[in-house]
């Protein structure tokens, strides 16, 4: 997986989110933004179609914890429906692209 960070708030995850390293990249960067006061932070994942229950985790404290909002575009149906499945759709904000 590659991460972009653009725009003081937006990350573009490129490939498929599954390892480890995966989990402290988008862990570094959302927690880069956070500390500089962002309220609300895009991440867009053109190709990923899953995602680790620890990102997921992470993601979620930043929401409840932190107040950030977050808004997740995603593209694959695959990922689509397992965060449907997971009942995340509305607290992840997530958008489904093309």
């Amino acid at each position: 997986m590659e991460i972009e960070v653009t725009g003081g708030n937006e990350i573009t995850l490129t490939g498929n989110i599954k390892s480890l390293k995966d989990y402290q990249d988008i862990k570094q960067a959302v927690s880069d933004m956070v500390a500089a006061g962002t309220d609300r932070i895009l991440i867009r994942t053109p190709e990923s179609f899953s995602i680790t229950s620890s990102v997921i985790g992470f993601l979620m404290k930043v929401i409840f914890q932190d107040k950030v909002k977050i808004t997740l575009y995603v593209r694959d149906p695959r990922l689509y429906s397992i965060l449907e499945d997971l009942q995340l759709i509305e607290t992840f904000n997530v958008i489904r692209t093309n």
